[in-house]
């Protein structure tokens, strides 16, 4: 570490806004938290790397904030409110104090986001910068499980894909885009947005039978949803900006590849019971968010796409965070 100490490290990761402070063993003070907690909670821990998620031009801040995010994107999909957030840094011998900088105000930033406090964690060296989170998430009351879909249910997202497939693409050079997608694009993948707030009010019901964030892509999803409940889901309708749809049919790129292949959206699918989705639909509306209807829950077994009244299986592949990005 480049002029750091581990007190340097800690003392600037205790100072953010939203770091911990009081309480039974504060922050900054005590290798250990205390925490006292009452009722259910749901606990996800995640990480991310330089080497495979540092893209280019996106900088160190907006991939502390990046692991902040991601990490409360499942506890939210379990319908629970973020709360308590720890963090495990690992620093290269590069790393200096500018370094450092950004880093902080990027789990502030995330942090902010989520409505969430730091509480503790650990600090290391190693080849390259790896941050590690845990997050804790309180719940209301019932926590919205994966297996959860019947035979009927009506299949949603809350938010359209296929922006991050893009701008992974142009972030490596690989495509070119018009200034409008260009900036949409790179925005899906340098500040991804979890549904949080989409999360929480979901998870409030009783309708709602499986949830799962879309971190590893909407077909990855779907399928691990399917198979936990023991069911086929159909896929009716691609949840697709007309813009980005557009775009890609100029370019000859297959909008079922972006849709379901991409990864990284940080959107939640959810299998709802046909007579409580207008009121999923509506509570979510009124707070400004979107439940996009795509498909149905059968008997069986897959994730199928209907095509021209024909239900065809969809292929393997999506996000995978050890073979690589795609």
């Amino acid at each position: 570490m480049r002029g750091l100490s581990e007190v340097e490290v800690i003392s600037r990761l205790a100072s953010i806004s939203r770091a911990a402070r009081g309480g039974l063993l504060p922050i900054g003070v005590d290798d250990a938290t205390a925490l006292q907690l009452e009722g259910t909670y749901v606990v996800n821990i995640d990480t991310v790397t330089e080497s495979a998620d540092l893209l280019p031009g996106m900088g160190l801040r907006r991939l502390a904030r990046k692991v902040v995010v991601q990490t409360f994107s499942d506890v939210a999909a379990k319908g629970a409110t973020p709360q308590h957030f720890f963090l495990s840094m690992c620093i290269p011998s590069s790393f200096g104090r500018a370094e450092l900088d950004e880093v902080a105000r990027g789990i502030e930033w995330g942090l902010e986001e989520v409505d969430a406090q730091l509480m503790g964690g650990d600090v290391d060296s190693s080849g390259e910068l790896v941050l590690t989170g845990v997050g804790v998430g309180r719940s209301a009351g019932r926590v919205v499980p994966r297996g959860g879909a019947r035979p009927g249910d009506m299949i949603a997202v809350t938010g359209t894909f296929g922006w991050t497939w893009l701008g992974y693409r142009i972030a490596l050079g690989q495509i070119d885009a018009p200034d409008r997608i260009r900036e949409r694009a790179l925005a899906a993948v340098y500040e991804p947005r979890a549904s949080i707030e989409q999360g929480k009010i979901l998870g409030s019901l009783e309708g709602v039978r499986a949830s799962a964030d879309s971190s590893d892509g909407l077909f990855k999803t779907l399928y691990s949803i399917a198979k936990a409940s023991g069911v086929r889901i159909v896929v009716v309708e691609l949840p697709v900006d007309p813009e980005l749809e557009d775009f890609m049919s100029s370019e000859g790129v297959d909008p079922v590849d972006a849709v379901f292949y991409g990864g990284e959206e940080f959107h939640l699918a959810v299998s709802v019971d046909p007579a409580e989705f207008r009121t999923a639909r509506q509570r979510l509306r009124s707070r400004g968010y979107e439940l996009i209807e795509i498909g149905r829950v059968e008997a069986g077994e897959g994730v199928y796409l209907e095509l021209e009244g024909e239900a065809v299986p969809l292929r393997e592949g999506g996000w995978d965070s050890v073979a690589g990005r795609l």
